[in-house]
């Protein structure tokens, strides 16, 4: 046996003495939270987080991701450095991280319920693999106040012939009635989607399509959707700058042209647009801003497409548990349902809500009047799944591009990219 020298006896004392320091560093580290959220969004949601650790004494540190939250966590699943919770922009991704074997199931189920639509996204049998935080009214038209006078008097139940109809007499005038952030192609989703479910028989194959059948792309509702959007998008004159200039210009951008320069009379996206609004207007910002349904085709009601932003489990414990736990509480996000641009996936009470546009839009998700559909773009799989430069936001975009240059006649527009997606769904595995 190797006898232990002086310099052997001190190493292992020193190391002894420093096992307690980190056994107790490790055990106090913070769980690490990240999302898209930036700005006041993160300022909100870090209330949220201040309150559980108020709660539980768990600290948290949040990691603000933008729009490459996919990335962020491939780089640290590979790293084996995966953050606590992840909150979601979509359930593609839940679904593509469940596939991985990347999430934990919660231990126990969340104590409130958006609903089985909701939760149908989350679940695989008696499992549920995340929690709905935020959600989003995405089948919105919103103008400034004072534009009210140049909008006819059946603006608020629309026919889409007829607003494309009111858009060329506008376009005529030299004024451009629309803005829209073509650079961002979950935008043109968001406009084939909403008009998909307001032609006849487009709600079935929504859904149709949601569930993984690509053969509905190659259906008449499909291609009377794409004709609607090519003879709307196709009016000289109805965008700012044309439709190269609406390429480059990315939605909060479009926002501006709307509520700020004045370019535009009006534009379709989802309550978010409130948010970004409100910055050009002093106190009381709200009163400028005023919102249309989106204009119904041949059904008898407007359509609601709704998104959603959904936490995950990455990392399995206790404080883990609890936070998801908590964030499932509809309660816990009262800091931020009193600001402008939140939508609560639950029925809460309409006096938690201060901005009384927040109140009716949440009330118009929760009343059941209008069936909901969740966005079709954040459930696509395969070669559809969307993202810059691919999936259905490219072939959107180019679309777009072919039916704004005045090069390519509509129909013609429209059978090529039908060509297209049979071409992409006959190669999916």
């Amino acid at each position: 046996m190797t006898p232990i020298t002086r310099r052997d006896a001190l190493r292992l004392s020193a190391a002894a003495a420093l096992t307690p320091i980190l056994v107790s560093c490790a055990s106090s580290a913070p769980l690490v939270v990240t999302a898209a959220w930036s700005g006041s969004e993160a300022d909100a949601f870090q209330q949220v987080l201040d309150d559980f650790t108020a709660h539980y004494g768990h600290r948290v540190e949040y990691i603000s991701a933008g729009e490459r939250i996919d990335a962020l966590v491939r780089s640290r699943m590979r790293a084996n450095r995966p953050p606590d919770i992840a909150i979601l922009p979509s359930p593609g991704l839940l679904d593509r991280y469940r596939a991985h074997n990347w999430l934990h199931p919660l231990h126990t189920p969340p104590s409130h319920s958006p609903g089985d639509a909701w939760n149908a996204l989350t679940s695989r049998g008696d499992q549920i693999f995340g929690v709905w935080v935020k959600a989003t009214h995405k089948s919105l038209l919103w103008y400034r106040s004072e534009r009210a006078a140049i909008l006819p008097a059946q603006a608020s139940s629309w026919r889409w012939d007829e607003l494309v109809a009111w858009a060329a007499d506008r376009a005529r005038t030299g004024h451009p009635p629309l803005a829209i952030g073509a650079a961002d192609g979950w935008v043109l989703t968001d406009w084939f989607e909403n008009l998909l479910l307001s032609v006849e028989g487009g709600g079935e194959v929504y859904e149709t399509l949601a569930a993984g059948d690509t053969t509905a792309w190659d259906s008449s509702p499909v291609q009377q959707t794409l004709l609607g959007l090519a003879e709307l998008w196709s009016i000289e004159g109805v965008f700012p700058g044309g439709g190269r200039r609406a390429l480059l210009t990315q939605n909060d951008e479009a926002v501006i042209q709307v509520f700020a320069t004045q370019t535009a009379d009006l534009i379709f996206e989802g309550d978010f647009v409130a948010s970004v609004a409100s910055a050009f207007h002093r106190e009381g910002a709200e009163d400028g801003l005023r919102f249309l349904p989106f204009p119904r085709g041949d059904v008898a009601s407007p359509p609601l497409v709704v998104g959603g932003d959904v936490a995950v489990l990455l990392r399995d414990s206790e404080p883990g548990q609890q936070l998801m736990s908590w964030l499932a509480r509809p309660e816990s996000f009262r800091p931020w349902l009193r600001r402008p641009g939140f939508l609560s996936p639950y029925p809460v009470n309409s006096d938690w809500y201060e901005s009384p546009i927040s109140r009716t839009l949440a009330q118009q998700l929760h009343s059941g009047e209008r069936r909901l559909h969740f966005d079709l773009s954040d459930r696509l799989r395969g070669p559809l799944t969307g993202g810059d430069g691919a999936g259905l936001w490219r072939i959107l975009q180019d679309f777009f591009a072919m039916v704004t240059s005045g090069d390519v006649a509509p129909r013609q527009a429209v059978d090529q990219v039908m060509r297209e997606l049979a071409r992409i769904t006959a190669e999916e595995p």
